[in-house]
């Protein structure tokens, strides 16, 4: 199993934003759409490739404090939708999208609420390079048919699951790793794996190779990430 390489200022909680530059080999001016944008640098999955690599895209979020905060310290806007009732399919059109677009992050909650995103996407008209779709199999064991049914979906459209239950700790205080996320590839656009599954009910760290460089700056990211949260957790409660 060959593993991923992880880069220096990746932002993502399971190093999504370091899989799409793996599989989109480091490319420049790529295009994202970001389903579920929440803090614009910590835990983005697109901050990296905005900020480093050039990307232009646009965010969905329906949390008005996100959409705020995002559009101060972010060049590409970030919208205030209800991404269960949008209608992406005119959005694209309207704003002139590309039909190959090189991400596409499906994350917010509940994890049915994906699967409805899903079904309103554009998939015949508009394709993904990399989706990274969150189902949350840990929170509920039900969760599992939102799951299968965005495998079918997508399966039926020419993805194929690269990796399978990507595992994360969900809180600081978490002792296992749980299963959360399912990575897709387009299959006309990435051959290299022949369309089968990689990875399987993995903790994310274990998809990647870590210099001694990325796993000093993955622990020190770590460390303020938690500084930063429980300050902002903190601040909410008054």
């Amino acid at each position: 199993m060959k593993k991923l390489k992880y880069y220096n200022s990746a932002a993502g909680q399971a190093g999504q934003d370091s899989f799409v530059l793996n599989i989109t080999k480091e490319k420049n001016q790529g295009f994202y759409v970001e389903i579920g944008s929440a803090l614009p640098m910590i835990y983005s999955n697109t901050f990296l490739l905005e900020n480093i690599y050039g990307w232009k895209g646009v965010s969905i979020e329906l949390n008005p404090d996100y959409v705020k905060d995002f559009n101060l310290v972010r060049s590409n806007k970030c919208f205030k939708f209800d991404a269960t009732k949008f209608d992406y399919e005119v959005f694209f059109k309207d704003n002139n999208f590309p039909k190959q677009i090189d991400y596409l992050q499906i994350d917010i909650d509940p994890p049915y609420a994906n699967l409805e995103v899903l079904k309103r996407l554009p998939l015949s008209n508009y394709r993904f390079t990399v989706i990274t779709f969150e189902h949350d199999l840990y929170s509920n064991p039900d969760n599992a048919e939102v799951k299968e049914s965005a495998n079918q979906i997508l399966n039926n459209f020419g993805y194929f699951r690269f990796a399978e239950n990507v595992m994360v700790k969900p809180t600081r205080f978490s002792q296992k790793w749980e299963p959360f996320e399912d990575w897709y590839l387009d299959a006309s656009v990435v051959t290299e794996y022949n369309s089968k599954t990689q990875y399987k009910n993995l903790p994310w760290p274990k998809l990647f190779k870590f210099t001694i460089k990325t796993k000093l700056k993955f622990f020190l990211r770590t460390f303020r990430t938690y500084r930063y949260l429980r300050k902002l957790f903190k601040t909410s409660k008054h």
